[in-house]
């Protein structure tokens, strides 16, 4: 009898061990294997500069299509290539109304990311070079800049049911000759189990706020910029597969621009955007 009492006790010890171990969050693309996304990026943006008001809407549009050449002594090597790029672009005071393009320049453009298993970007290197225009500015950045950002940074430990993380590591950007470094502070708390095409994923709820500072030279002008954005959203991660499934999200920005130079002011802007991030394959 005793020893019945002690093997319950032992199953009841390990089945609560497994059911609070928690379950590991790791990318595992496969090497070989190409992975397609779909992002899309649909923002408004209003604010005033020089007394005047002004709107602007954009959606940017893109499949990047990722093969993974496998674990090298860095961290995961993934080369990533746009095979579709279209941008609609809407700013009444610049004479633009409802006006889509196909980014012909950035299509079969490739980059090469590093990165952890983790999705902590170890490097990033453009393999095709596409000179920043007009149209980059206009967006905030080209497409293939994007890709940076891809990737959701994932717990670094197991994560239970109902379990949480923060991510709070700087990231820094470069637009044309201004440089951008955004101090995230983002919650994703877990909150169950879902479907999601093929894959059983974890939805885990994305909430926080990131600190915006930048300063370079852009249009012959001394630039600096402050701000910082809301964000609220859902990830589903598919543990298993190891693969971000969808990331949707909506960001509210507010920043500000001060100019000094051969010309000086400050132009505030508020920006809302809807982010989704969707594996099709």
């Amino acid at each position: 009898m005793k020893r019945v009492v002690a093997v319950l006790i032992l199953l009841s010890l390990s089945l609560s061990l497994m059911l609070t171990a928690g379950e590991k969050f790791r990318y595992k693309f496969e090497k070989g294997k190409t992975y397609r996304y779909q992002v899309t990026t649909d923002s408004r943006t209003s604010g005033s500069m020089g007394g005047m008001e002004f709107t602007a809407d954009s959606k940017l549009s893109f499949v990047t299509a990722m093969v993974s050449q496998g674990m090298t002594s860095e961290g995961l090597e993934l080369i990533a290539t746009l095979e579709r790029a279209t941008a609609m672009i809407n700013v009444p005071m610049m004479g633009l109304r409802d006006s889509t393009m196909e980014l012909s320049d950035y299509v079969g453009k490739r980059v090469r990311l590093v990165v952890s298993d983790r999705g902590k970007l170890v490097s990033f290197t453009t393999i095709d070079t596409v000179v920043a225009g007009r149209m980059s500015m206009m967006l905030g950045g080209a497409p293939t800049e994007l890709l940076k950002r891809l990737l959701v940074t994932l717990p670094d430990a197991p994560l239970e049911a109902n379990g949480a993380w923060k991510e709070n590591t700087p990231d820094t950007t470069k637009n044309g000759g201004v440089t951008m470094v955004i101090r995230p502070n983002i919650d994703f708390q877990a909150v169950g189990k879902e479907t999601k095409g093929a894959h059983e994923a974890w939805k885990i709820m994305v909430n926080g706020v990131s600190a915006m500072e930048g300063a370079g030279t852009a249009r012959g002008m001394d630039v600096t910029v402050d701000g910082s954005t809301k964000i609220a959203g859902t990830l589903h991660f598919a543990p298993k597969a190891g693969l971000l499934v969808e990331y949707d999200a909506t960001t509210d920005s507010e920043v500000t621009q001060t100019f000094s130079g051969a010309q000086s002011g400050a132009q505030l802007m508020t920006t809302t955007s809807k982010n989704v991030i969707k594996l099709l394959n």
